[in-house]
């Protein structure tokens, strides 16, 4: 019996098939990274898109939400030195110009806010579409920062102003 060498490609030498191994495995990682790089680019895309819904608010829901802490205008005049600088919410009626309150002489576009408990100036953002003789009562809801003029009368510097409609 003699012996036969197996010959598997004729044409390839141990060096060529090491060659086109090592070039198949580095097409396989690249495509691998490919793969893991897209995954990895769309789940933080998927996250970033999850983290904006919580963190921002649509629209003005958060001046409407129920677990808004909303200061009575009374106790803004009462407090009005403690009150200084900080953040408020105030559910009201507009008023624009007509009401008995002691204006703070901001600006000449100012207008009023009233709730149960008493009135206040508002400067800065303006609600929108409302006119200040024709829309006289509408409910609408501010959020602003407390100030106090240097006649020490307090006011409302709004962020945020929605009309309830």
């Amino acid at each position: 019996m003699s012996k036969k060498t197996l010959s598997l490609a004729p044409s390839y030498n141990l060096a060529s098939v090491e060659i086109m191994l090592q070039k198949n495995a580095l097409n396989a990682l690249q495509e691998l990274n490919q793969v893991v790089f897209t995954k990895t680019q769309t789940s933080l895309l998927f996250l970033v898109f999850v983290l904006a819904l919580i963190a921002v608010p649509i629209g003005n829901e958060t001046l409407s939400s129920s677990e808004v802490n909303v200061t009575p205008i009374e106790r803004i005049w009462a407090e009005k030195a403690s009150l200084e600088n900080k953040m408020v919410v105030i559910h009201g009626e507009y008023r624009g110009w007509q009401d008995d309150v002691p204006n703070p002489l901001i600006t000449r576009s100012d207008w009023i806010v009233r709730d149960h408990t008493g009135a206040i100036y508002v400067t800065g953002k303006c609600p929108e579409r409302l006119d200040p003789v024709r829309d006289i009562g509408t409910k609408i809801t501010v959020k602003g920062v407390i100030k106090v003029s240097k006649d020490g009368v307090p006011y409302i510097k709004a962020e945020e102003v929605m009309v309830k409609e």
